[in-house]
């Protein structure tokens, strides 16, 4: 995310930001809303396909994130940074995720996505992807290989994330 927002960083650097995100991150996640059309999203999806997570963030934040939002249980499979060696835009949590979900590579799979970096992971799985421009401009996913992009998640419907996979596997 540092180099696609043109800021470059050590490794030193790069674990204290990282701890400075954790730590505000846990003190505004109780507040946070996730939009409840996008949760039905995720509904409806996880009762038609195998659905999961591929997230930079670390396990506890993504677990808390999913309870709170009231999805625990429609995830097949969950995979944070600190479960690969290689975070995003490194394909390893898509692949890692694609395994767990019994999946023999990402043909048939979408990835939805709202950075670059994840964008290319996703591609570089062999993930249909599409892009939600809340972080990064439309422009920036598509150069990253989104084949779609929205503005929000929340305008998104089942069909329009099922009709866009080549096969039928599932989705993250």
């Amino acid at each position: 995310m540092l180099r696609d927002g043109g800021i470059g960083a050590t490794a030193a650097r790069l674990e204290t930001l990282v701890r400075r995100k954790r730590a505000l991150y846990r003190r505004i996640a109780a507040g946070v809303r996730i939009d409840e059309r996008s949760v039905r999203l995720v509904r409806e999806l996880a009762a038609r396909t195998r659905i999961g997570i591929v997230s930079g963030a670390a396990r506890r934040e993504v677990v808390a994130a999913v309870r709170h939002a009231g999805l625990a249980g429609r995830f097949g499979a969950i995979v944070t940074a600190g479960e690969v060696s290689r975070p995003k835009p490194a394909p390893d949590g898509y692949r890692l995720a694609l395994r767990r979900l019994g999946l023999h590579d990402g043909t048939g799979c979408v990835a939805i996505e709202d950075s670059p970096g994840g964008v290319r992971a996703a591609r570089a799985a062999g993930l249909t992807v599409i892009g939600v421009a809340t972080s990064f401009p439309r422009a920036a996913l598509r150069r990253a290989g989104a084949g779609r992009v929205v503005r929000r998640l929340a305008v998104l419907r089942p069909d329009h994330v099922l009709t866009s996979r080549r096969g039928k596997k599932g989705g993250f």
